[in-house]
């Protein structure tokens, strides 16, 4: 899957390489900020700085819509290739409330699975190499009254009818069962994993967002988990989003710091 671009430091560096991905939303993604503005890019360079040292490599793996569900899932797919970190780093919360997230499907599954039925209803296999025969047919009507007079026909109210819903997932367990997969894989490889929970904006429109961190507060106790929900407690939302919920460049800038301070303590500087 493709990646933004990050901010590198031009400066060749000796010391051991490092390299951290970044997981997320679009927030992590950096939507509505230049590429050397993201949280990665800002990473990056307060990283450079702090370990001069070493040769920093930020990635970012932030993707629109992308809920925990997915980061796993896209974390397991990196390390299949042969892909390798020294630290990933997954900031959610944001979509993790969202319809989508709740059902835990990725965001836009409706309009794959009609491609997908529309796709099937076409059968282009049976349109060219078998045929099909109406239950109407009356030689097959035929059959069918002699079938049900020999055997007998099941009455309509003891045949069980089939019903689908979606699943239900409790999001928190959910948040949870990702987190400590991520962890225990990345415990495999040698990489370090830190989760964060992100600010959302004070507004009605969020507060299944809120309730929902209120939730993560209480239940999650990791000494790799850092709840930072509240790190932009009355500031003017004006200095903090860019439109509804995405960071402006400020404070892209402030949640890398919140980051930085709790990797490099982790981190060896050569």
């Amino acid at each position: 899957m493709p990646t933004r671009r990050t901010w590198q430091d031009s400066e060749k560096r000796g010391g051991q390489p490092l390299v951290i991905w970044m997981f997320g939303g679009s927030t992590m993604f950096g939507w509505g900020v230049p590429d050397d503005q993201t949280i990665a890019s800002h990473l990056a360079r307060i990283l450079s700085h702090a370990l001069p040292e070493r040769s920093v490599t930020v990635i970012n793996q932030g993707h629109s819509y992308f809920f925990s569900s997915q980061e796993l899932a896209l974390f397991q797919t990196l390390l299949r290739r042969g892909e390798r970190c020294d630290v990933a780093v997954f900031l959610d919360g944001l979509n993790e409330a969202f319809v989508y997230s709740l059902e835990d499907a990725p965001a836009f599954s409706n309009r794959m699975r009609s491609a997908f039925e529309q796709e099937q209803s076409r059968n282009p296999t049976a349109a060219t190499h078998f045929f099909w025969i109406s239950r109407q047919f009356p030689p097959l009507k035929l059959l069918a009254s002699i079938k049900n007079r020999l055997v007998g026909q099941r009455t309509a109210d003891a045949i069980p009818l089939l019903t689908h819903s979606e699943p239900t997932y409790d999001p928190v367990r959910k948040y949870q069962l990702n987190m400590a997969a991520e962890a225990a894989l990345g415990n495999t490889q040698g990489i370090k994993t830190l989760f964060f929970w992100q600010p959302v904006p004070d507004d009605p429109d969020y507060a299944p967002q809120r309730e929902l961190a209120r939730g993560i507060r209480e239940s999650v106790h990791s000494n790799n988990f850092y709840f930072v929900a509240d790190m932009f407690s009355g500031v003017d939302p004006a200095d903090v989003y860019v439109d509804q919920h995405h960071y402006g460049d400020t404070a892209c800038e402030r949640v890398a710091e919140v980051i930085a301070k709790e990797i490099l303590p982790q981190i060896p500087s050569r």
